[in-house]
């Protein structure tokens, strides 16, 4: 049964209309991303890249190192107080 469907026990729950309002009644099958997985790790890689710059992993790998960095100072010093 489709959620689509009215006897469907999820049709009338918000998060469903919500979905419905936005894209239609339409399937999304997500091993369809698994079968070419070349083509479907790009068609993810494309999606997030529209949100987000490319180098925002570098960026924030070094941004938490810094933090972790001051942490580990003021845990010392705490230790050593």
């Amino acid at each position: 049964m489709q959620l689509d469907d009215p006897e469907h026990n999820d049709h009338n729950t918000q998060y469903v209309q919500d979905y419905i309002a936005k894209f239609g009644v339409r399937k999304c099958e997500a091993n369809a991303l698994v079968v070419v997985a070349e083509i479907g790790r790009e068609l993810c890689r494309r999606a997030i890249l529209k949100h987000i710059p490319a180098t925002a992993p570098i960026k924030y790998r070094r941004k938490l190192e810094r933090v972790r960095k001051q942490l580990q100072r003021e845990l010392q010093k705490r230790v050593r107080d």
